[in-house]
């Protein structure tokens, strides 16, 4: 394959089938005399589904053991997450999967302390209602009435942990039409408080590559 293409060939895997069968560090290195330019480890195996936490111990092996990047993937749900597990494995960045549903933010304030050591200001609840708002528009633009469908799902992501998020996560998973549910998210942003307006409105930040550590 890295023969029949002009770009580069990176390889997303896990540990092994199961516990008993981890056989990520052989597999690493005879993919990389094939030519893999960069891995991506997620720090389960197989067996384990989403199940127990992630085991970065053996991506640190992984990075031991070849020349190439590695990413490191599996329970990257915060920035706090992201430091530990950079310096726990040596990895050249990491991959944010399921910590972004209902708060894309993530990769942003990781590049951001990345960048500058610092933290960026925490999103405040009508940033997140307005960001809903646009996932929302965006997936019915981009897919129609399947994107409505499927943003169900996405809408009750971002939509926690304030007064009246349970009644209105229930509404907006059960919508029928754009206009529905933009009128629920417009309704719960008039609804804010000031205090729940302010914030230092972070930018959802869209990075093409890994975000790597400097």
């Amino acid at each position: 394959m890295v023969q029949a293409v002009a770009v580069p060939v990176t390889v997303k895997t896990r540990l092994g089938w199961s516990d008993d069968e981890i056989n990520i560090l052989d597999f690493a290195r005879r993919l990389e005399d094939c030519g893999a330019a960069l891995f991506t480890i997620h720090g389960r195996t197989r067996a384990q589904g989403y199940q127990g936490p992630a085991q970065w111990d053996w991506i640190r092996r992984v990075k031991q053991a070849v020349s190439v990047p590695v990413i490191a993937n599996g329970d990257i749900d915060s920035l706090e997450a992201a430091i530990a597990c950079l310096s726990q494995t040596g990895a050249d960045g990491v991959m944010c999967s399921r910590g972004t549903l209902g708060y894309p933010y993530l990769v942003g304030e990781i590049d951001h302390w990345l960048q500058t050591g610092q933290r960026r200001p925490a999103p405040s609840l009508v940033d997140q209602l307005h960001c809903a708002r646009d996932h929302l528009q965006g997936l019915w633009d981009y897919k129609g009435q399947r994107g409505l469908f499927q943003a169900r799902k996405h809408m009750t992501w971002y939509v926690k942990g304030f007064a009246g998020s349970a009644e209105l996560r229930q509404q907006l998973s059960c919508m029928t039409s754009l206009a529905e549910g933009l009128g629920l998210l417009e309704g719960a942003i008039a609804a804010c408080s000031p205090q729940e307006q302010a914030s230092g409105s972070p930018e959802i930040v869209a990075i093409t590559g890994p975000v790597t550590s400097p």
